[in-house]
């Protein structure tokens, strides 16, 4: 994984593209609390951050991922 151009973009070894979110766009994307993320990361149930200098990211897709999981798991109980 290396930093490319554009801030906060990063390329993986399989050349599929993500961006680094910080908390803010987190929440914005699945709606829940910081308090709520933190709780699921140590229990193992949320992505876990990148730290780059102090700030703390998440993948994008990873994100995605999740939220699509909560949609699925969502679908699943109707």
């Amino acid at each position: 994984m290396q930093l490319i151009t554009g801030k906060n973009k990063m390329s993986t070894e399989t050349n599929q593209d993500y961006d680094l979110i910080d908390i803010k766009e987190v929440k914005a994307t699945i709606d829940i609390s910081t308090a709520t993320i933190y709780r699921m990361m140590r229990e193992g149930t949320f992505p876990r951050q990148r730290k780059l200098g102090r700030r703390s990211l998440w993948r994008s897709d990873e994100i995605q991922k999740f939220k699509d999981s909560l949609l699925t798991n969502q679908d699943a109980n109707f």
